[in-house]
């Protein structure tokens, strides 16, 4: 039966695109201070992030989490203060005049439903809390991975690939290698994004780069017996970041499964499509963003309603941070916060 948090989400949701534009035209009439100084696109620029931020409301909604909205908001937040192309003050009359087109335009009871999460949101970047911690600092592993992505950024690729596998040569566990340099280096390349300092090209060369060397370093790691057990994994629909999933296919490759890696943007049918043509032991199921969330739910009710299976459905990724419990609601039997402990997870579920 559908809850009132699901209705008023599906209503947010189907009219993102109208409520953005009210929203924008409201801040504008405002602030006209913000409109001069976005032209000459600012109405469309301010509408596409507004309706982004009406899809991670519906989510949140849906899923009875306003610490996923708030969350990313503070992201947001993050991203102006680091990329100085908007102000914290910009983003907080933008809120207030969401809240205020939400409450007036949403029906009877809707609104005391979806206001409270934007309100909460709206005090969260208002009091000022910490910007999201990055960086990998200067000694032990953050110096090791800081080091490969310089090698990569000053155009040498194939001599970042080699440090590592000097260091797995050298007698260094492939896990701790994997973790301390590949899993550390991708998390610093995700802050410099945020950061704004490094541009498209950079982010790719060094996430091709590390896919190649995770490859490497899988194989060097490789399990010589099997546990006879069976995984699939993939990023739902919608989900482009599988990078991730690749690091957790490698741990489990790593310790004896079999692993089936659907790979990114995978529909919601595919996972149980795939549980049964593979009899998987776990499936795994990804989402990095707010709206992944209500595809996932879908996608873990087609698993649960495959016949004679007792397959085990973990997820992950950062959409889960902020909300601790998240996965209980959305159906699954567990989560792990560190992509390194993920197969550890799976192998307790699956015991006996």
């Amino acid at each position: 039966m559908e809850t009132n948090g699901q209705f008023v989400a599906q209503l947010l949701e189907t009219s993102a695109a109208g409520f953005a534009g009210l929203t924008a035209s409201l801040l504008f009439e405002r602030h006209p201070e913000i409109a001069t100084r976005y032209r000459p696109d600012g109405f469309s620029a301010w509408k596409a992030q507004l309706g982004q931020w009406l899809l991670d409301l519906a989510a949140a909604t849906a899923a009875s989490e306003p610490k996923l909205f708030e969350a990313r908001m503070l992201w947001t937040r993050d991203a102006f203060i680091a990329r100085k192309t908007s102000s914290i003050e910009d983003l907080r009359a933008a809120l207030e005049a969401l809240r205020d087109v939400l409450r007036e335009r949403l029906p009877q009871g809707s609104a005391e439903t979806a206001v409270p999460t934007v309100e909460h949101a709206l005090a969260a970047v208002a009091n000022g809390q910490d910007a999201q911690s990055g960086g990998s600092g200067a000694d032990g592993p953050g110096r090791r991975a800081l080091s490969y992505i310089e090698a990569i950024l000053k155009g040498q690729p194939r001599q970042a690939i080699e440090q590592v596998l000097r260091e797995v040569d050298g007698g260094a566990a492939v896990r701790d290698v994997y973790v301390e340099v590949l899993l550390a280096a991708h998390r610093e390349v995700g802050r410099l994004w945020h950061a704004g300092d490094l541009n498209i090209a950079e982010e790719h060369v060094v996430t091709t780069t590390t896919q190649k060397a995770m490859a490497l370093l899988c194989e060097r790691g490789r399990a010589e017996t099997s546990k006879d057990k069976t995984a699939v994994l993939g990023c739902v629909a919608g989900n482009v970041h599988d990078i991730g999933v690749r690091a957790i296919s490698d741990f489990f490759d790593m310790a004896g499964w079999r692993t089936i890696n659907l790979g990114a943007d995978v529909p919601e049918e595919e996972f149980a499509r795939s549980v049964r043509l593979f009899d998987a032991d776990v499936v795994l199921l990804a989402a990095t963003l707010d709206p992944h969330v209500t595809v996932l739910q879908r996608a873990i009710a087609r698993v649960r309603g495959l016949e004679g299976r007792d397959v085990k459905i973990i997820v992950g990724g950062p959409v889960f941070e902020h909300a601790p419990d998240l996965w209980r609601k959305v159906g699954a039997d567990g989560y792990s916060p560190r992509i390194e402990d993920t197969e550890k997870l799976a192998s307790r579920l699956t015991q006996g």
